[in-house]
């Protein structure tokens, strides 16, 4: 691992998530990144969607994203949404979080997911970001397969919604 300040490749791992560079003594924390997501229930279905790239490229997940400097939790899950299926959210209730190991590029990077309820009374209409999205699926939650998710915390969120 390459120092960020000087260069150099001269990082030790001091603790889980923390480095240290022995030249110019620069410290690196590795800290959790925040993620939302959200669970679109529209009269007992549940919106998901098919991974378009990796990682779980193909995976079943629900729609959301990470969470950008200077945003809260509420203001980037309206933003992903927006973005990965043009969808104005008009209200969301918090339900729970999960910490969630996310491997990209070889590298793992720890998340902590917080997720969203948002209940519409009838489907909307979704415009999808192609790039992220390969298609939606609507199911209800206790006929979703756990070997079909992308992701852990996914797997969780969608267990604990249907207790």
């Amino acid at each position: 691992m390459f120092c960020a300040k000087c260069g150099e490749s001269s990082f030790t791992k001091l603790q889980a998530n923390q480095y240290q560079c022995s030249k110019c003594h620069f410290t690196y924390f590795h800290n959790v990144a925040a993620a939302v997501s959200a669970i679109i229930n529209v009269q007992g279905n549940v919106l998901l969607t098919a991974r378009a790239k990796a990682p779980g490229k193909g995976l079943l997940d629900l729609p959301g994203g990470f969470v950008d400097p200077g945003e809260s939790l509420e203001q980037a899950l309206v933003r992903e949404l927006k973005e990965e299926l043009a969808f104005k959210v008009e209200n969301l209730n918090y339900l729970f979080s999960f910490a969630n190991p996310y491997l990209f590029r070889d590298v793992e990077y720890n998340t902590v997911e917080s997720v969203f309820e948002i209940r519409c009374a009838q489907q909307p209409f979704f415009n999808i970001e192609k790039e992220e999205i390969s298609q939606i699926i609507w199911l209800p939650p206790n006929k979703i397969e756990q070997n079909k998710l992308a992701f852990e915390s996914t797997k969780r969120a969608i267990q604990a919604y249907i207790k």
